[in-house]
């Protein structure tokens, strides 16, 4: 994978991703996304991009904002970032194309949530509607990178009560 040999995504030596895969790169790729390991990226949505193209579950994909449901509701992407997210979590990897992720061969489930300009522009209404979407559909970890500035957000009881693993971004703009 280009990115990965020229060191692009250096964090995947850092976390030891080569020893994992050594061991694991998730499901078999003919595994049913049913069966696979789902992780929710909640996030901007998830482009129809070729490194995940076989690993995203379209058909579990929610636009939380709009009420909107399927691949067409969520590969708008404006930002790019919840492509970027779902592409460190789970692109293909040792196939000689873009980059690689942690999980080679996982369910990303696109929940859309954030606005026109990205990581700052959120709904948190959405953002608690993705959360127990998850919970409700037995999504076992669910991915947040996005920007908070209130330990008392709207969602908080949405994810103090989801019994999953919740991944979350920590540091962004210097904030806890």
């Amino acid at each position: 994978d280009p990115h990965y040999t020229a060191g692009d995504q250096w964090g995947l030596n850092a976390i030891n991703a080569p020893q994992a895969w050594d061991t694991t790169t998730g499901n078999s790729s003919s595994t049913p996304m049913s069966e696979r390991v789902m992780v929710g990226v909640i996030d901007s949505g998830v482009a129809d991009h070729p490194d995940l193209r076989d690993n995203v579950y379209w058909e579990m994909a929610r636009d939380c904002r709009n009420g909107t449901a399927g691949k067409e509701a969520v590969t708008d992407d404006e930002t790019g970032h919840g492509t970027l997210v779902a592409g460190v979590i789970g692109a293909k990897g040792n196939n000689s194309s873009g980059g690689a992720g942690v999980c080679w061969n996982v369910a990303i489930v696109p929940l859309q949530v954030l606005m026109g300009n990205g990581n700052t522009d959120f709904d948190a209404g959405a953002i608690s509607k993705a959360v127990y979407y998850a919970a409700d559909n037995n999504i076992p970890i669910i991915n947040c990178s996005f920007v908070g500035e209130n330990s008392e957000a709207p969602y908080r009881a949405a994810m103090e009560n989801y019994k999953g693993l919740i991944v979350c971004a920590a540091g962004n703009n210097g904030k806890n």
